[in-house]
C-alpha cells in the first residue's frame, strides 16, 4: 500500500489536522498549536499511540497499546509528567504529580518487585521505598 501524507491548516509554526497512512500504519496529528501537539494517533499492527492535548511543551493523556504493552500519559505540564501508567505483560509502573523537574509519587511494580518514590522536590528525593 503507498504510503498517504496529507497536512491541511499549518498555523504559527504548528501542524494542524495531520493523517498519515503507510501499509498498516496510522498517524493522525489534529490542532497542533504553540509548539504542542493535541490528538495525536498512531497505530502499526497491533500497536496504538495516541496523545491528545499537549500544551506548552507538555503531554496530555498519552495511551500507548504494543503487543500487551500499555503506556498512558496524561496531564504534562511545564515540562512535568503527571500521571504515568505503564504495564508490560506483569509490570507496572506508574508516576504521577512531576513538578519542576521533581517526581512526586512513583510506583513500580515488576515481576514482584515494588518501588515507589514520593516527593521529589529540587534535585532530591523524599520518601523513597524500594
Amino acid at each position: 500500500m503507498s504510503p498517504k501524507l496529507s497536512i491541511s491548516d499549518q498555523r504559527e509554526g504548528g501542524v494542524y489536522n495531520t493523517k498519515m497512512s503507510a501499509t498498516v500504519v496510522a498517524s493522525s496529528i489534529s490542532d497542533q498549536r504553540e509548539g504542542g501537539v493535541y490528538n495525536s494517533i498512531i497505530v502499526a499492527e497491533v500497536s496504538r499511540f495516541s496523545i491528545s492535548d499537549q500544551r506548552e511543551g507538555g503531554v496530555y493523556n498519552t495511551f500507548t497499546i504494543s503487543n500487551k504493552v500499555i503506556i498512558s500519559i496524561s496531564d504534562q505540564r511545564e515540562g512535568g509528567v503527571y500521571n504515568v501508567t505503564s504495564e508490560r505483560t506483569l509490570r507496572r509502573s506508574s508516576i504521577s504529580d512531576q513538578r519542576e523537574g521533581g517526581v512526586y509519587n512513583l510506583g513500580g511494580v515488576a515481576s514482584g518487585y515494588g518501588m515507589s518514590i514520593s516527593d521529589q522536590r529540587e534535585g532530591g528525593v523524599y520518601n523513597s521505598a524500594t
